[in-house]
């Protein structure tokens, strides 16, 4: 019996094979606009991953990873992979407006105080909205750099190494450059 095992094993090698009946979850987004206020009707479209096919999401949705995308009129286009593994996911997601040009928002600053060199300092930026984000290595100086980012409310986290030292909330809609003093 382990030979079988085993035989199976070598011949699907890295493939995963679904035992049972494929579980199926339901999407629900709630968009905001960057002053907190929920955005009615946005359209709301969900892509598999692996097969590129648009997913009805009036229907039961089985479990896998997908590309969401989000729109309303007058707001950017908000593109996402989100893995749904659960009966109710519920994504909550802040738009931008859908004009501008240029690069995309970014969050730079300093940090001062206790900045010791052997430190392994980095500072991550957290959508309070949604998921994603970014983080950058912290320079010896105090100084980073995290581009790239939607614009938005974000929660900073200065980390030493896998611990977090500090917190601090910010917008990329000022797009001010920022200290954060450590004690």
């Amino acid at each position: 019996m382990k030979w079988l095992f085993f035989a199976i094993a070598l011949v699907y090698g890295d493939t995963c094979v679904q035992v049972g009946k494929p579980e199926s979850g339901r999407l629900e987004v709630i968009a905001k606009d960057a002053t907190g206020a929920t955005l009615r009707n946005p359209r709301v479209e969900l892509i598999e991953v692996g097969t590129r096919l648009s997913v009805d999401t009036t229907r039961p949705i089985p479990y896998g990873t997908y590309e969401l995308r989000v729109e309303v009129p007058g707001f950017r286009l908000l593109r996402r992979e989100i893995n749904l593994y659960q009966p109710i996911l519920t994504v909550r997601t802040e738009l931008s407006i859908g004009f501008g040009c240029g690069y995309p928002p970014s969050i730079r600053g300093k940090l001062k105080g206790v900045v010791k060199r052997s430190a392994d300092l980095w500072v991550k930026a957290v959508p309070s909205l949604g998921t994603g984000g970014a983080e950058s290595r912290v320079k010896e100086n105090g100084d980073f750099l995290i581009a790239g980012l939607e614009y938005g409310t974000y929660v900073l986290i200065v980390m030493d190494g896998n611990e977090a030292i500090h917190t601090e909330t910010v917008s990329t809609n000022r797009g001010d450059s920022l200290t954060i003093e450590l004690k």
